[in-house]
């Protein structure tokens, strides 16, 4: 049984997307000219909005035949060609989806829906992390993402994922030669006091846990047990448990620099105490994490439970990669890389705060059962495409969100603590064709 409340929520949250869409202000902000967009032709701004936002992963010809056909009862057009579309979306800024993203955020992260949120020590748990992705083959995307000579065009992608909620809060992508931390500084500077940040061994660096410090926020991280004189002494003194002192070094005099500027706001490059902690793993891998946390009653073992939480960041990933099919790319202009990153981006996130509901009814519809469930991302995903235009259009909304909610709690997976299994040598997934598109 779907609760009204819940359908009525969510409801409310999707016609917002659909009054925005729909309107002249968010047109005009998000067109690369004000001439475009203006006259009355087939292909419409929202409807290029939303065959990008669908996450089409056949050809356009029959992405746009199948929209058209689900809005057809609502709205009188002929279909818009492939032509049509390739012409139009060269006016459409990514900015759009970044919007659109924030507002669907806005609306989970307020007081009126903070029942249905999950939180760790009433600090909202939120890990950071980057990855790469595959780019089509061209001179405009080799230019914008700085690609050299014959090396295969690959962007640096970084986000900040809410891992209890599997809410993506901040995202971005660069050219590969952008650091990983470079672009996480955007990151912390959209969190505040409240929040709790996972990181690995690749963040650590003074001037990282300074500047989230700095912000308020609460953190927790992965470090090499080489890192600094004060780790590699903890690491040597064998104790399980010490607060430690992170000298600032000149690297770190660089990077405050460069937030100054770019903030505007004065910061003192100065020492930090941070709790180390010693955990063995189950393969004898020592892993010492520093932690800003000085509850006295937070255990080892709290603390190992609290670091393998940041494995949900690694999930999105795989989610955007592999259901949503990130790399299947229908342009080959940055422009069209850049909308549908950030088109995924919101496709997720909104998938992802739309099914917050299904998660209670997945737990308990398997209350039952000896293991616990979750709900399967893949069929949020598979759900979110089949809706979005009704939802967008009007068309029956209470009872397409009613099927949304029941297709998003069906197939729910086991969780099982502590599966793992050996590394085995990377191999590289078939590249997508871009000529020859899927069906579904």
């Amino acid at each position: 049984m779907i609760r009204h409340s819940w359908r009525n929520e969510n409801s409310c949250l999707v016609a917002a997307i659909s009054s925005k869409l729909h309107s002249e202000p968010f047109k005009a902000r998000h067109r690369s000219n004000p001439k475009h967009f203006s006259r009355d032709r087939t292909l419409t701004f929202p409807l290029l909005c939303a065959t990008l936002m669908r996450l089409p992963q056949s050809s356009i010809k029959h992405e746009l035949d199948d929209l058209s056909e689900t809005i057809a009862p609502s709205i009188d057009f002929e279909r818009p060609t492939t032509s049509a579309f390739s012409q139009a979306r060269s006016h459409l800024l990514p900015t759009a989806f970044v919007e659109l993203a924030d507002m669907a955020r806005e609306h989970v992260y307020n007081d009126h829906d903070s029942d249905r949120l999950t939180f760790w020590n009433d600090l909202r748990l939120v890990a950071i992390d980057g990855s790469t992705i595959r780019l089509p083959e061209s001179d405009s995307v080799r230019l914008e993402f700085n690609v050299d000579g014959d090396k295969p065009p690959l962007a640096r992608i970084s986000q900040c994922h809410d891992v209890l909620n599997n809410i993506i809060v901040d995202a971005a992508i660069g050219p590969l030669s952008t650091g990983e931390r470079e672009m996480a500084i955007d990151h912390i500077l959209c969190l505040a006091p409240g929040d709790l940040l996972l990181v690995d061994r690749g963040y650590a660096a003074h001037w990282f846990f300074l500047l989230a410090e700095l912000c308020g926020i609460e953190l927790c991280a992965r470090v090499p047990a080489d890192h600094c004189l004060a780790v590699r002494e903890f690491a040597a003194s064998e104790c399980d448990m010490a607060t430690i002192t992170l000298a600032p070094t000149d690297l770190s005099g660089e990077r405050i620099g460069d937030l100054e500027a770019q903030t505007r706001v004065s910061l003192d490059c100065v020492p930090i105490q941070l709790k180390a902690v010693r955990i063995e793993l189950e393969s004898g891998e020592i892993e010492i994490l520093l932690t800003s946390l000085v509850q006295p009653d937070l255990t080892i073992d709290d603390f190992s439970h609290l670091y393998s939480l940041r494995w949900g960041v690694e999930t999105i990933y795989r989610q955007e990669k592999l259901p949503a099919e990130m790399e299947n790319f229908t342009g080959k202009t940055a422009l069209a890389v850049r909308q549908e990153y950030f088109a995924t981006v919101f496709a997720c996130t909104l998938g992802a705060a739309l099914a917050l509901p299904a998660t209670e009814i997945v737990e308990r519809e398997t209350a039952h059962r000896a293991l616990s469930y979750q709900i399967n991302f893949k069929s949020v995903l598979c759900a979110f495409r089949r809706q979005l235009a009704r939802w967008l259009w009007n068309i029956h909304p209470l009872r397409a969100m009613q099927r949304f909610l029941r297709l998003a709690a069906d197939e729910p997976v086991p969780v099982r603590p502590g599966r793992s299994y050996p590394r085995k040598p990377k191999v590289k997934p078939p590249r997508y064709s871009f000529s020859y598109k899927g069906i579904i």
